[in-house]
């Protein structure tokens, strides 16, 4: 196990530990949203939007009003910086007797996102002025969780995925994925409250943009605590989803990729899938609106005015992010379909597969032509562009994303597939994007999948 401490903390400096270390490389900050500025000694460096500098010991990190930056370090975690928090670095070192990576930080202000991926096999300590904070041990598995630190008034965090132990004044709680708490100084932790994960996915995505009016994320939790939630919690995260316009693809071993790899494919390989339900046709339209309605989540930058156009109902939703996406599988009690579900979903059984969902001819024997080239289409009225297992509209239409990838991509990098209007792509294409990226956002959609289905 490759054991990673985070430790945040405020007043004090924190020693470095005495195990001999050497430091490692690949410590990179990324400014999503400027301003972002590293200090290194007498030194300022201001990142512009999308640039990158390295980060090494004693170097501290400032995050303007209307910034957001990015620490990533190799591919084991990343820790989100928003708006108005400041990080110093005091110790970054490699034991290589212990084979442990530990990151040291000292958090002064501000609000933090840490993500430890499957890979990473690791545990996450995170320090503040009145709590320590450490990851639970969860082998392949994800661990998300955020931090809220206001010197002298309150810490709280939240745990989005794995589970997170909170200690405060010698006593410990256990705060598991889609739990909160918080702590005020010199008290205990508040007991975990669950947390409303649409809602949490909305305040995100607006922390993110550093919109005006943003409460802070205490204020959420507290009034989740409020709202005693763990009921509506409970309740959904047993439930399982109807199975109406889903469609079964039996376990099985199937094909994805093609014959020679490239920039956009990976050489063929075999991947054992279990059962799995996935949706027949893209999300629309009318059914996000429901999910906006239900949750409050921000509506697509695709509809003008807040509402979608006249007549688009059965429209795929586009302008959707990743997380977005995510939040409404999470809300309907569904999921993204993992990438390899979707292209086997997209291709069948057949070995080998077709690259396309209605065979080996790119154009569909002249039929893709008639789909329009400058917009979408109502869903499942294009009868040629039905995949073998009787799925719909996955190539062309709007790019869909995916959850767990089959292949190694970057840290905050997702997965696209099927390409869009006037640009339709075949069942093994692999288009690799943020989750917020504009380029593709524009024309993303999405379909959800599930494990099990009311009476399947």
């Amino acid at each position: 196990m490759v054991a990673v401490v985070i430790v945040v903390a405020c007043g004090v400096p924190v020693a470095t530990d005495p195990t001999p270390t050497v430091s490692p490389a690949g410590i990179e900050l990324t400014a999503r949203e400027i301003r972002v500025e590293r200090h290194r000694e007498e030194q300022i460096t201001d990142l512009p939007k999308n640039h990158t500098v390295d980060i090494q010991e004693n170097d501290q990190i400032a995050v303007a009003e209307k910034g957001l930056g990015l620490l990533r370090f190799v591919n084991l975690l990343s820790i989100e910086l928003h708006h108005k928090t400041e990080l110093h670095l005091t110790n970054v070192s490699l034991d290589l007797a212990r084979g442990s990576i530990f990151l040291r930080l000292k958090q002064i202000t501000g609000t933090t996102r840490v993500e430890l991926t499957e890979q990473a096999d690791a545990r996450v300590q995170l320090e503040t002025d009145y709590a320590t904070m450490t990851s639970g041990d969860l082998d392949d598995s994800p661990t998300v969780f955020m931090v809220c630190h206001a010197p002298e008034q309150v810490t709280c965090m939240v745990t989005v995925e794995g589970e997170v132990v909170v200690e405060a004044q010698g006593e410990a709680v256990r705060v598991p994925a889609r739990h909160g708490t918080y702590i005020f100084p010199g008290k205990p932790p508040q007991p975990p409250v669950c947390i409303d994960l649409n809602e949490f996915a909305s305040w995100l995505d607006r922390q993110r943009r550093a919109e005006e009016g943003v409460e802070a994320l205490v204020v959420l939790v507290q009034a989740w605590a409020e709202a005693d939630l763990c009921p509506a919690v409970a309740a959904a995260t047993a439930g399982i989803p109807a199975g109406e316009g889903m469609v079964l693809i039996p376990a099985g071993l199937y094909e994805v990729g093609q014959q020679q790899a490239d920039e956009y494919h990976l050489a063929a390989m075999q991947v054992e899938l279990e059962a799995f339900w996935i949706d027949v046709y893209e999300v629309t339209n009318a059914q996000y609106h429901a999910f906006v309605n239900a949750t409050g989540q921000a509506v697509p930058a695709e509809w003008p005015g807040g509402v979608y156009p006249a007549g688009r109902e059965a429209h795929p939703v586009r302008g959707v992010t990743w997380d977005s996406a995510n939040a409404y599988c999470t809300w309907a009690q569904k999921r993204l379909p993992r990438e390899a579900e979707w292209e086997a979903a997209g291709r069948g059984p057949e070995k080998p597969p077709p690259l396309f969902p209605w065979g080996s001819d790119s154009l569909a024997g002249g039929e893709l032509d008639k789909l329009p080239l400058n917009d979408t289409y109502e869903v499942g009225t294009a009868a040629f562009n039905r995949s073998p297992v009787g799925v719909y509209d996955m190539a062309a239409n709007v790019w869909e994303w995916v959850g767990e990838p089959y292949g190694p991509v970057g840290d905050g990098i997702k997965i696209l597939r099927g390409g869009r209007y006037g640009f339709p792509r075949d069942m093994a294409y692999r288009q690799q994007a943020t989750a917020d990226d504009q380029r593709f956002v524009s024309y993303a959609g999405f379909r959800c999948a599930a494990d099990q289905v009311e009476g399947g």
